[in-house]
């Protein structure tokens, strides 16, 4: 699905966050309903679990992008305050 580019690293952290979001709030709620009428409408339930197991993994991945640029975000401010107070 989306791995390689959330594995990138290169991706903002606002981004990650609406991505997460869409997951939660977009693909979960049709997951859902496709589970509930995966037999009336002669959808192959196996075929929902894999994607639902895949979106799970995607919306881990991008949680754990998420906390690491958030992280880098706050070294990258709160590095040069450190250094400019030892050089006084």
């Amino acid at each position: 699905m989306g791995y390689s580019y959330v594995n990138s690293r290169s991706v903002e952290v606002h981004r990650l966050e609406h991505y997460g979001q869409a997951v939660i709030e977009d693909a979960y709620p049709l997951l859902l309903l496709l589970s509930e009428t995966a037999e009336s409408e002669t959808l192959p339930s196996q075929w929902i679990e894999d994607v639902s197991t895949e979106f799970t993994t995607l919306l881990a991945l991008i949680d754990e992008a998420w906390i690491s640029a958030k992280d880098e975000c706050v070294k990258s401010r709160v590095w040069p305050r450190i250094n400019l107070k030892f050089t006084l």
